[in-house]
């Protein structure tokens, strides 16, 4: 539980930043569609293969 209280700890000046600042969606469902039609249209998805194990 310590690990955890002192990794938020240490990340919340980022997220303060992050949310303060306008010009960053928090929703990034429109990076997420954008690689899925990439490894689609590839071709390189396969019946058997699940997206994320093409971008690994």
């Amino acid at each position: 539980m310590g690990k955890a209280i002192r990794y938020f700890h240490d990340q919340w000046p980022g997220m303060e930043e992050f949310l303060k600042d306008g010009r960053y969606d928090r929703d990034n469902n429109l990076i997420e569609d954008e690689i899925r039609l990439s490894v689609c249209s590839s071709g390189s998805l396969s019946k058997n293969n699940r997206i994320t194990d093409n971008l690994l």
